[in-house]
């Protein structure tokens, strides 16, 4: 099951997903993935953007608000305007596009990142055998 990070909950999962083939330049055929989006463990209000000076052009802070949030240590989502900590990304400590395999007692037993591990079956060059690759992983921990 794929995680999508929160501070993205607004943007389009639609090629993501590929409910709309046509639209799509990443695959031809529609295609149903197990997909969840992860949840705030804790919002910060303090950098609520009503809280800083306006900034931007239309008026709203939300440049200063964003830096103010990740310079805290914590994550900001412009789509929602929220200063927050992840729960299940925070948890697995997962980056972005990460491929993280559990157990069957929910343990962590490998870790994959698909942006520099394209696992497209039909890529070339560097990429070309990702996709074995990673299916042979797979394979090899359900075995053993």
């Amino acid at each position: 099951m794929g995680i999508n990070k929160y501070q993205y909950s607004g943007s389009s999962n639609t090629c993501m997903l590929c409910n709309e083939p046509d639209e799509c330049s990443n695959c031809d055929e529609a295609r149903t993935l197990p997909w969840t989006n992860d949840i705030p463990l804790e919002i910060f209000q303090e950098f609520d953007m009503e809280n800083f000076e306006d900034t931007d052009e239309d008026g709203t802070s939300e440049d200063e608000a964003g830096s103010a949030c990740q310079n805290a240590g914590h994550t900001w989502n412009g789509y929602e305007d929220e200063c927050f900590d992840p729960y299940a990304s925070g948890i697995m400590d997962g980056a972005l596009r990460d491929l993280i395999i559990l157990n069957q007692n929910g343990k962590e037993v490998a870790r994959v990142n698909l942006t520099g591990y394209n696992p497209d079956p039909s890529g070339t060059g560097e990429c070309s055998g990702n996709y074995e690759s990673i299916k042979n992983l797979i394979i090899d921990i359900i075995e053993n």
